[in-house]
C-alpha cells in the first residue's frame, strides 16, 4: 500500500488509518464497495470516506497519497467525525480511533437508531471489533452477586504495575476490593458494604484492539509512562475469559507507537503485517520493510490482534 502525506500534525490520523487499512476483514468489506452501494446518508459518511481511502491506499503501491478527505472531516462541526478536534493540532491517536469507530458504527446503524441500542451488536463494525465484558460484584456480607454484560470495541489497560501484555490483562481481570469511600451499595442488604468486583471477557472479538494507558493523570502534567511493555506475535486470552471453554488465540498484525511525552506533542507511526507475512513500518510517507523482532521491541501504544480460526 501507499505512504500517507503528513498534512500538518496529522501523524495521529495517518497511523490509525494505516492500521485500519491492514485490518483484513474490514479492508475486504471496504474493497467490495458494498457499503457505498447501499449507503443512504445525505451528508458526510465516515464509512464511505474510509472505503475510498482504503481502496486508494491499496491500489497505490509504492506511492504516497494525501488523506485529504479524511482530514477535512476529522472535526469542526456536526458534519465531521468529532467536534473535540481542532484543525492542524496534534491529537491523541487512541482518542481519534475511538471517535472514528463511533462514527463508523453510526453509519452502520439504521437511521436515527440510538448508539446504545441492542442493534449495535448486529453491525459489521461490531462483528469485526466487538466483544463483551462481564462485570461481577459480590457482596462480602450476604454473598449476593450482581452481574452486567456490556459491549466493547477496544480494551484500555493500566500498565503502571505491568511490564507485559499478559500481566496487564491479569490486572484488568483481577479481583478489586470495594471498600472505604468506594463501598458497594448492596440491593439485598440495603446498605453500603465491602464487596469484590471483577471484569472478565465474556465474548472475544474477532479483532482485538488493546490500548496501553501511557498517559497518566497523576504526576507532573500527566507525564507519559514510557517503559517497555512486552507483547508477542501470539496472544491467548483464555485465562481472562468468563468461561475457559470460550478461549481465543490471536495473531498480531498492527502496532501503533507514540514517540514523545504528551498526547498533544511528539509523533505517531505504526507497523503492520501484510498478507505476505512481512512487517513494514508506516511512518507518514515512509514505508519500509523490517524484521518482526524490531516490531516486538517497540514501546507500543495500541496493539491490533486478529483471531485465529
Amino acid at each position: 500500500g501507499a505512504g500517507l502525506t503528513n498534512l500538518g500534525n496529522t501523524c495521529f490520523l495517518n497511523s490509525v488509518l494505516q492500521c485500519l487499512t491492514y485490518t483484513q476483514p474490514l479492508a475486504e468489506f471496504l474493497k467490495s464497495g458494498q457499503h457505498k452501494l447501499l449507503c443512504k446518508s445525505s451528508g458526510f459518511c465516515a464509512m464511505c470516506a474510509l472505503e475510498g481511502h482504503v481502496k486508494n491506499a491499496l491500489q497505490s503501491w509504492g506511492k504516497v497519497i494525501a488523506p485529504n478527505h479524511m482530514i477535512s472531516r476529522v472535526n469542526y462541526s456536526n458534519a465531521g467525525i468529532s467536534r473535540a478536534f481542532q484543525p492542524w493540532r496534534q491529537e491523541d491517536a487512541h482518542e481519534f480511533l475511538r471517535y472514528l469507530m463511533e462514527a463508523l458504527q453510526k453509519d452502520c446503524l439504521p437511521s436515527k437508531t440510538p448508539m446504545n441500542s441492542p442493534e449495535q451488536e448486529k453491525t459489521l463494525l461490531y462483528k469485526i471489533f466487538g466483544g463483551r465484558l462481564r462485570s461481577q460484584v459480590k457482596c462480602s456480607n450476604c454473598l449476593e452477586r450482581s452481574e452486567t454484560v456490556d459491549p466493547f470495541l477496544d480494551l484500555s489497560l493500566d500498565i503502571t504495575r505491568a511490564d507485559s501484555l499478559g500481566k496487564a490483562l491479569a490486572w484488568f481481570t483481577a479481583n478489586e476490593i470495594l471498600d472505604g469511600d468506594n463501598k458497594y451499595h448492596c440491593e439485598k442488604c440495603k446498605k453500603k458494604v465491602r464487596a469484590i468486583k471483577r471484569f472478565t471477557i465474556e465474548t472475544a472479538p474477532n479483532v482485538l484492539t488493546v490500548q496501553f494507558k501511557r498517559f497518566s493523570s497523576t504526576g507532573l502534567h500527566g507525564q507519559k509512562i514510557d517503559k517497555k511493555v512486552h507483547f508477542g506475535r501470539k496472544l491467548d486470552i483464555t485465562p481472562f475469559m468468563s468461561n475457559a471453554r470460550d478461549g481465543a488465540v490471536y495473531d498480531l498484525y498492527g502496532v501503533l507507537v507514540h514517540a514523545g511525552w504528551s498526547t498533544r506533542s511528539g509523533h505517531y507511526y505504526c507497523f503492520v503485517r501484510t498478507s505476505s507475512d512481512m512487517w513494514h513500518v508506516l511512518d507518514d510517507s515512509r514505508v519500509q520493510q523490517l524484521s518482526e523482532q524490531t516490531v516486538l521491541n517497540q514501546k507500543a501504544y495500541i496493539l491490533f490482534y486478529i483471531r485465529k480460526t
